[in-house]
């Protein structure tokens, strides 16, 4: 079932692909300095959770998926500086131990945010939204435990966090034992085809899976009753609007733009936004350089959940 809680429905929301993607900027994505720069500029930011072989939860981004033809690619030395490449050799995030995580430096010289310090950043400014994409195999159990005691505690209010993720499996337990928090489903276009999601276990279910009726009218998919569903950029039309209300009247659409596949054009998507506003079903878009793009979106006209 659905939450009973959700993202701001007031306008859209414009959040920080991986906190910012500045090419040439002072910070790397999902480091603290660019999860800063989408809380000063828009109203928050989209982060990768991983979690490391002593069950403590990091954030960025390990794999990517990025043709059909490549499929998923394990990309974390990419955004390693040299020496951290060195140390992570050719390891995964779950094979590492806590205290060699927490050597390791990012290529703007920052360490890898944990997600707690993600939740007092966002916590400590109202209004603004944290989506913790789920990654990587049982990262869920780790990344709701750590979610709940922010809450238990006040740290964070519901309103303030959006839990998703490809595997969709992992959203019941988001249900179970997050029940006031909005859940999203990530998808791939319908062109690209289900690949398992990696770093993962051979007997899980979980996958990068196409948006198409079918996969949207899924048994597992229907009990859950995600309230966001999170699309490609280029899915942002009507077609994929009516898809969505047709099995599952009770979501909302974001999009996020697909980094990898370096085809995103603000100015198409700006107007494509302006005319699917009045449908009431967009909740946000996730973009690499989320100042600019509110600043855009406001001169275009496009109502935003905050000015």
């Amino acid at each position: 079932m659905p939450s009973t809680l959700s993202i701001d429905n007031s306008g859209l929301q414009v959040l920080g692909h991986r906190g910012a993607i500045l090419h040439g900027g002072p910070h790397h994505e999902n480091s603290a300095g660019a999860f800063q720069e989408a809380l000063d500029g828009a109203d928050g930011f989209e982060t990768d959770a991983c979690v490391d072989a002593d069950g403590e939860v990091f954030l960025v981004h390990e794999a990517k998926y990025v043709t059909a033809e490549a499929g998923v690619v394990y990309c974390l030395s990419e955004h390693l500086d040299q020496s951290s490449q060195q140390l992570l050799g050719n390891r995964r995030i779950d094979q590492l131990r806590t205290a060699e995580m927490l050597q390791l430096r990012l290529r703007d010289g920052s360490a890898l945010p944990a997600l707690q310090e993600a939740i007092r950043l966002v916590g400590s400014l109202p209004g603004k939204l944290l989506d913790i994409e789920i990654k990587g195999y049982e990262t869920v159990l780790a990344v709701v435990q750590i979610v709940d005691a922010a809450l238990q505690a006040q740290v964070l209010q519901p309103s303030q966090v959006l839990l998703s993720t490809f595997n969709h499996p992992a959203l019941s337990v988001v249900r179970e034992r997050l029940p006031q928090s909005p859940v999203g489903a990530i998808f791939l276009t319908p062109d690209q085809p289900s690949a398992s999601l990696f770093p993962w276990h051979p007997g899980s279910a979980g996958s990068y899976t196409p948006l198409t009726a079918a996969t949207l009218r899924a048994p597992e998919l229907q009990a859950i009753g995600p309230d966001i569903i999170v699309v490609p950029e280029e899915m942002l039309c009507e077609a994929t609007l009516d898809l969505v209300s047709e099995h599952l009247p009770q979501a909302r659409l974001m999009c996020w733009v697909f980094t990898e596949r370096k085809n995103h054009e603000a100015a198409d998507l700006l107007r494509r936004l302006l005319r699917l506003q009045s449908s009431g079903r967009i909740a946000g878009v996730m973009v690499d350089n989320p100042r600019d793009f509110k600043r855009a979106a406001r001169a275009h006209g496009i109502h935003l959940a905050t000015p």
